[in-house]
């Protein structure tokens, strides 16, 4: 009587071995790309704004597009803050006003 428990074993070794050659960081793939870095900022299409703080706080704010940090060191400091990186002020605006 044979015994089919080697072929069992022979088998999950092969699918084993498949499924790392799956996962491996080859260059293209997509875990290669995460361990780049964040993707690049798009293009710019229009100018920079400026913004005044007008609270007496000092103020940082990191840009969710570019990454640039942006600091108000307190009332009447004024940044120039790139466009891209405007909306997410929103929650600061209590804080800043935007100079023309």
């Amino acid at each position: 009587m044979s015994c089919c428990g080697n072929k069992r074993a022979a088998y999950a070794q092969q699918q084993s071995a498949n499924n790392t050659r799956r996962t491996t960081n080859t260059p293209g793939s997509a875990a290669t790309s995460v361990n780049q870095g964040p993707p690049p900022a798009p293009p710019k299409m229009w100018a920079d704004l400026r913004f005044e703080c007008i609270d007496n706080t000092a103020l940082s704010v990191i840009g969710p597009v570019t990454g640039k940090r942006y600091q108000w060191t307190g009332k009447g400091a004024v940044q120039v803050v790139d466009y891209r990186d405007a909306g997410g002020l929103r929650p600061h605006l209590h804080s800043l006003k935007r100079l023309k």
